[in-house]
């Protein structure tokens, strides 16, 4: 799979219709506002988690990569709000590997120490 290195990684965090293919699919990222062509990649996750599929564009055209786990699922948020979050390449990657990253602790900051 290729991702350049200025694309915007955005997951979409309602479940999806895994039957939807490319057009479908880049029907579901026109509606939230983005463009599919613009080379931006786009995480889809099935109701059941064991699906995710991967859309992106490519010089000429979508390309579609899919991951099916057998005895697993992904780590997905419950949600069930539609639209498109924005993840770097490190969290698809760990969620790619099964690390939940919705639930790891968020990071702090403050102006002074008390």
């Amino acid at each position: 799979m290729y991702i350049k290195q200025d694309s915007t990684i955005f997951a979409r965090i309602k479940f999806t219709d895994m039957r939807k293919q490319c057009y479908s699919l880049a029907s579901l990222a026109e509606e939230s506002g983005e463009d599919p062509t613009s080379g931006d990649v786009f995480v889809f996750c099935g109701k059941t988690k064991t699906t995710i599929k991967i859309l992106y564009w490519r010089k000429n055209g979508f390309c579609l990569w899919s991951k099916r786990l057998e005895e697993d699922r992904f780590p997905w948020p419950s949600f069930g709000i539609d639209g498109f979050t924005t993840l770097d390449r490190k969290q698809l990657s760990l969620i790619l590997k099964g690390i939940d990253i919705w639930k790891a602790h968020k990071e702090l900051k403050y102006s002074q120490v008390t």
